[in-house]
């Protein structure tokens, strides 16, 4: 099983926290800050060590060619600044980045910094977060966030969304954390050579422009805001959308495994269980079966992620996994961008 969290936080079942009636409960916020901060730590090491299997690897371990030969495409003589890297194919790039793309993009929701811009709307940082990255999909019902939010029970997004909407404006919230996620990448990726983080946009641009519109509703949704035209803040964005694209093919993937919702998030991690509002008394009855099922139901992410990372040329891929790297290295050791 996957260290990384698939849909909201990484954790390890040993971690053990508040119940979902503690969500609105002030001491609660620290506690998932310091749990996201672990899950970084325990991710970092493992998810790294696989991805430097392709990124500057010897001359022995295989398919090897570096940056600095000719570049083909968007990517040209800028690549150079890249470091050299072993060509993979989608099925690879889909496996190796999964981890770092699932932290990646979520780590700035319960950054302190993040919540301090939530007060400023009357919001404390889950209705912030609610409001934030659902209020992408516009003005909508409950029942549409909860299809969108597939592995939270329903009073949890009723407190994340139905709650929170009566305090603000889910439309101008979301612009406001989609400026939230630019300034985590302001503070964190700093320094990045740009040309790393200009080709990984691009390719992860690629990537999700090629996706069909109405399978992932929160890629659709973040689609809708401009792309930018700061490096930084498009390689950022890039993990944001990369990120609900997986879990967006996860949420098909579990269904066709024949997995419901709340066995397939038990399955991945109580802790993530827990976290998604579900008490101990929720928890299924796990069998060999259901583990079937589960390994299915990755492997059918897997496979969608391979066909989505198709689209894109040899070098795409390699600045895909470069750029993967690069950022998720920087979450260990920050570098804010001067301007």
């Amino acid at each position: 099983m996957r260290l990384a969290l698939r849909l909201f936080l990484g954790a390890t079942s040993a971690d053990a926290g508040p119940r979902k009636s503690e969500y609105s409960n002030a001491l609660y916020a620290p506690w998932l800050i310091s749990l996201q901060r672990q899950a970084i730590i325990a991710t970092h090491t493992s998810s790294i060590h696989r991805l430097k299997t392709h990124l500057v690897g010897p001359a022995t371990h295989g398919l090897v060619r570096g940056f600095c030969g000719p570049a083909v495409g968007h990517l040209g003589a800028e690549a150079a600044n890249g470091p050299k890297v072993v060509v993979m194919n989608a099925d690879e790039l889909s496996t190796l980045t999964a981890d770092p793309i699932q932290t990646l993009g979520m780590s700035f929701y319960f950054d302190p910094l993040t919540g301090e811009r939530g007060k400023a709307h009357g919001l404390n940082i889950f209705e912030f977060y609610g409001l934030g990255r659902a209020g992408t999909l516009g003005d909508v019902d409950t029942d549409t966030v909860a299809e969108a939010f597939t592995f939270f029970n329903r009073p949890t997004i009723d407190f994340l969304w139905t709650k929170a909407k009566t305090k603000a404006d889910p439309v101008a919230i979301a612009a406001d954390y989609v400026q939230a996620a630019y300034a985590f990448a302001d503070r964190t990726f700093g320094g990045i050579d740009v040309a790393v983080l200009a080709n990984f946009a691009h390719a992860a641009r690629k990537v999700v422009d090629a996706a069909p519109s109405g399978e992932c509703p929160l890629v659709d949704g973040y689609k809708k805001f401009p792309a930018p035209a700061n490096p930084v803040h498009a390689a950022y964005l890039g993990t944001i959308f990369l990120r609900e694209l997986r879990g967006g093919v996860h949420i098909h993937a579990v269904a066709e495994a024949g997995l419901d919702p709340l066995t397939a998030c038990y399955l991945q991690d109580p802790s993530v269980f827990t976290l998604h509002g579900y008490s101990e008394e929720d928890a299924p009855a796990v069998s060999e079966e259901l583990e079937t099922q589960k390994r299915r139901a990755e492997e059918l992410t897997d496979a969608a992620m391979e066909k989505c990372f198709d689209v894109l040329s040899d070098a795409e891929r390699d600045a895909l996994a470069t750029g993967t790297r690069a950022m998720f290295e920087a979450l260990q050791n920050p570098v804010a961008v001067t301007r």
